[in-house]
């Protein structure tokens, strides 16, 4: 008899731990099966159409948001990561007209007007916002000591990819390794695979202080203890493996 519940939940966590490391084609693979198991799933559903986005079939994955935002039209990630999906494929007639859908729908919430405003300021090269952006990851290291990975995302599409890496070089990862919390709790309410995004986040993982940043979320330590390496090992203009090697063993 199969156990839907435990066989979802083993899933998530494959999915979810191949996402973290950057192996975003496997955990898609493990996504479609959840999906196929459970398709009334919220989350794996989301993850289907976000995931199928983020490696490349864009026409697809809208296809997949529209079906699953008019089942669930209040679930607010399936309209955050549309938007986010839409802006970069620089499609700005869909992303206006799901920034449209989600204000007459009455959807307000911080995800929403950020993934407006950073797409809106992508699209027509707005300086203010990208200032606000680069103050905020000086706060957030003055506040904190570190900074949130949707910040250095958002700093990477507004341009500001010597910023975030000062700010990376700042920021100790540290509270990443505190027990008791979920990876995403500790981050903010998001994972280190949003930055193996591959078109969204190219200029970061084409840099070769981007292996640092992995290595201080620990995640050089893993991928040369296993040998299974993220997509983008084999993807960026340097040796990312033998850098990853060099830096086996830094701490956060």
């Amino acid at each position: 008899m199969i156990d839907l519940d435990t066989d979802l939940r083993i899933l998530a966590h494959v999915s979810g731990h191949a996402y973290v490391v950057g192996r975003h084609r496997a955990s898609l693979a493990v996504v479609r099966q959840a999906h196929e198991l459970d398709p009334l799933s919220q989350p794996a559903a989301y993850s289907l159409a976000a995931q199928t986005g983020t490696e490349g079939d864009y026409e697809e994955s809208q296809r997949l948001f529209d079906v699953f935002r008019a089942r669930w039209p209040t679930y607010l990630g399936l309209t955050v990561t549309a938007l986010n999906v839409a802006a970069w494929k620089c499609d700005w007639d869909r992303f206006e007209s799901l920034a449209k859908w989600a204000e007459d729908a009455g959807l307000e919430s911080p995800q929403i007007y950020w993934a407006v405003r950073i797409g809106r300021a992508v699209r027509h090269h707005d300086d203010a916002t990208a200032t606000l952006m680069s103050r905020g990851l000086r706060d957030q290291l003055s506040q904190t000591g570190s900074v949130r990975f949707d910040s250095l995302f958002a700093a990477i599409q507004l341009g500001l990819k010597e910023e975030a890496f000062r700010a990376i070089g700042e920021a100790s990862f540290a509270h990443m390794f505190e027990t008791g919390w979920w990876p995403e709790q500790r981050a903010g309410g998001w994972s280190s695979g949003l930055l193996f995004i591959p078109k969204a986040n190219r200029a970061m993982i084409e840099d070769p202080r981007f292996v640092g940043l992995c290595a201080k979320l620990g995640l050089c330590d893993y991928w040369v203890r296993t040998g299974k390496w993220p997509d983008c090992a084999d993807e960026v203009p340097y040796d990312f493996r033998a850098e990853s090697g060099r830096l086996a063993g830094a701490t956060a």
